[in-house]
């Protein structure tokens, strides 16, 4: 079962809202938000994990940015706004639309 949207925070949102098959302007998108920290590894390891969890597809249990989200939390490169309360990826949506709209 997919988690609950109104819990979402704005990483996962903005995961949500970006198009993660452009995994520049994902990347970049986390970063101008101030969500993540960017070196060249971390931005490796991004492209390596959101490749993969696109081949995996969805099923029965988080969604895909939501697992994109938890495994950039393990790594630790988040930065503290990531963690921000979006429900429903209002606010990242609206970003986006705003970055690339």
């Amino acid at each position: 079962m997919a988690e609950d949207a109104r819990e979402w925070d704005l990483l996962t949102g903005s995961l949500a809202a970006c198009d993660l098959a452009d995994l520049d302007s994902a990347w970049a998108f986390l970063v101008l938000q101030g969500l993540v920290i960017d070196s060249t590894g971390n931005r490796a390891e991004f492209a390596r994990v959101v490749e993969k969890q696109l081949a995996i597809g969805d099923y029965e249990g988080p969604t895909i940015p939501r697992r994109i989200a938890l495994w950039l939390e393990e790594a630790g490169v988040l930065r503290p706004a990531a963690g921000m309360p979006d429900p429903f990826g209002k606010i990242a949506a609206a970003r986006w639309a705003m970055a690339c709209g």
